[in-house]
């Protein structure tokens, strides 16, 4: 069995810098996207324990194979949702907490594929799990509320994509605090709800706290990595030290900030009425965010956009 969870570790690490290029096409784009989901729910899996269990190691084996190359997609998901099904509820009982960040992450890539009423299902398992528990966190909480207000607004069901994640910033702020970017993702879906909705008083007002809030955890983070990067030793010699983007924020948060970032900046500068302080927040967040992960290129891209 060690050989094989050695393998497991050499897939998915390879997985990972695979989906770090970009696609040529929507397809591609979607085939990548799937594949993300796919490591996050290995990820999940490896966390709970599951590579002490025989049975196990042999399923995540086998989601191994299909993820080289980016062939046999949709044979490899239903699988592995028939696989996560039955034996997540046999290893780890079906009142068990462990069972809903798996749950979380195939509803989401249901939701990406379009399969709504599979998502539905798989949050319907989230939700019921978490309402039974007696020692689920906040944390998760939000996260749940989070992906049910997703699909509400994927659904085209606002009101109730309103709600929650409404529920998601009550229980994200409970665990991290109101101004803590973990809590930050659910004012932005909030604010799309609104600028759906066309109203852009309220959509702006969220915008803003997303902003705000990304830029005091980006300016402490960035100030951490210039003190870490500059190391003096006893002789009193400056050398330089590799700082990695990973100290800071792990994969889930750093895609989750592009997208948040990035979709506001677009919405900011294709403004009619560009307000240029905001974009320049805005255009400063994507500078210190690309400087976090070393994407120096697109920092020097977006400094140059600060000039307006």
């Amino acid at each position: 069995m060690r050989n094989s969870i050695e393998k497991i570790r050499i897939d998915i690490a390879g997985a990972k810098d695979r989906v770090k290029k970009s696609a040529d096409d929507d397809i591609g784009a979607g085939y990548l996207k799937l594949q993300i989901h796919t490591i996050k729910l290995m990820d999940t899996l490896k966390k709970a324990g599951c590579e002490r269990h025989h049975d196990w190691v042999k399923i995540m084996e086998n989601v191994c194979v299909q993820m080289t190359p980016l062939k046999d997609v949709q044979p490899f998901t239903i699988s592995i949702k028939g696989y996560t099904m039955r034996f997540s509820i046999e290893v780890h009982g079906l009142n068990s907490v462990a069972l809903v960040p798996a749950y979380l992450i195939l509803c989401e890539s249901n939701i990406g594929l379009g399969n709504l009423e599979q998502a539905d299902e798989y949050l319907a398992h989230a939700e019921w799990t978490v309402m039974k528990s007696t020692d689920c966190t906040d944390g998760m909480k939000s996260k749940l509320f989070r992906k049910m207000g997703i699909l509400f607004a994927t659904k085209g069901d606002y009101d109730n994509a309103q709600r929650m994640f409404a529920e998601d910033v009550y229980h994200g702020s409970l665990e991290w605090g109101t101004d803590h970017v973990q809590t930050t993702g659910g004012f932005f879906h909030m604010a799309n709800v609104f600028f759906r909705l066309n109203q852009m008083d309220i959509a702006d007002s969220l915008y803003n706290q997303v902003i705000n809030n990304w830029f005091k955890f980006l300016v402490e983070a960035v100030n951490t990595k210039i003190r870490l990067k500059t190391h003096v030793d006893p002789l009193k010699k400056v050398t330089e030290v590799k700082v990695d983007g990973r100290q800071f924020f792990d994969e889930d948060l750093e895609a989750e900030g592009h997208t948040t970032m990035w979709s506001v900046y677009e919405i900011r500068e294709l403004s009619p009425k560009q307000n240029h302080e905001e974009l320049a927040t805005i255009t400063f967040d994507l500078s210190m965010f690309f400087y976090l992960i070393s994407d120096y290129k697109k920092v020097l891209t977006m400094t140059n956009h600060t000039t307006f």
